[in-house]
């Protein structure tokens, strides 16, 4: 798992805790090319450090540190439509972001989706929450939707309990399982438990699932976990078969999505410009306006 990897990199880790995961009925489960061999995946399994503990810092301040960008870029909106101001229906709406370090290294007050959002509809009050935790994978998330929970000394409510207008659930493809056909269906079918929970418990909440930025193998986790070779390739190319995996489930059951994944990749990689030079793991100030952007345009469609 890439951010417990992380994590013992930086601390000592986290201990993982998986729940039992049930399909919801109707739900096709994806079907996924894995590209390493087994040789490849028993080796880094047998290779994982199990015992871990929780991080004393979030990965948004271990990411606040100034970092220097070179090319990486802030990128702007590149359409008239970003900056036309509109009204919508209500004067107010709470949008929740839910996920792993992915969305935690957004920054607590989501800045890069606030100043956008201001642009785009300025007589708008939008309450925003980050509901993003580092070293946790999907099965742990799910818990967090309708129990509080804490988080570096901070005690959070539910996600649930915050009655959203929207909520944007991200893929947790960076804590992820291993790359195999039997735990990306785990993947998909936790999806389908968190989608169906939300459908339940908060029926006018409005879903848009999410996929982070590509990683860059080259690099993957230089400067924080310094990952080996081959264990760096093994580990970059499972986060990218999550990535796709929660595409083709958005896709496959018609929801609304982030696709940042697909744009930021660069060929068959991310492109580092997205990807922060310190961690070489997390957004650049240029992904998160990446993930920001395209998050505005699925929030038009629905409100």
């Amino acid at each position: 798992m890439l951010i417990l990897l992380l994590v013992a990199g930086f601390f000592s880790g986290i201990a993982t805790v998986f729940a039992a995961t049930v399909p919801l009925a109707g739900t096709a489960l994806p079907h996924t090319q894995i590209t390493l061999t087994n040789h490849d995946i028993t080796a880094y399994v047998q290779d994982k450090s199990s015992a871990t503990t929780k991080p004393k810092v979030s990965f948004a301040q271990i990411n606040s540190k100034p970092t220097v960008l070179g090319d990486q870029t802030v990128a702007t909106p590149s359409t008239e439509k970003v900056n036309s101001p509109q009204k919508l229906g209500k004067s107010h709406y709470t949008i929740s972001l839910f996920g792993d370090s992915m969305i935690d290294t957004m920054g607590k007050d989501l800045p890069h989706l606030t100043k956008i959002l201001k642009a785009r509809f300025p007589s708008t009050q939008f309450t925003l929450i980050n509901h993003g935790t580092g070293a946790t994978n999907i099965d742990n998330g799910f818990a967090h939707l309708t129990n509080s929970y804490s988080y570096l000394g901070e005690t959070r409510p539910a996600v649930l309990e915050q009655n959203p207008d929207i909520l944007v659930i991200e893929s947790f493809a960076y804590n992820h399982w291993d790359n195999t056909q039997s735990d990306l269906d785990r993947q998909w079918t936790t999806l389908a438990k968190i989608v169906g929970l939300v459908k339940t418990k908060s029926p006018d909440t409005k879903i848009i699932l999410a996929a982070a930025i590509a990683p860059f193998c080259p690099t993957y986790t230089d400067g924080s976990a310094n990952l080996p070779q081959p264990r760096k390739q093994i580990e970059c190319e499972t986060v990218k078969a999550y990535l796709q995996n929660v595409v083709r489930f958005a896709q496959s059951e018609g929801y609304p999505l982030v696709n940042a994944y697909a744009a930021s990749l660069q060929g068959n990689e991310g492109n580092p410009k997205h990807v922060n030079s310190g961690d070489h793991i997390h957004p650049s100030d240029a992904g998160k306006e990446l993930f920001s952007k395209l998050l505005l345009s699925q929030i038009e469609k629905i409100l």
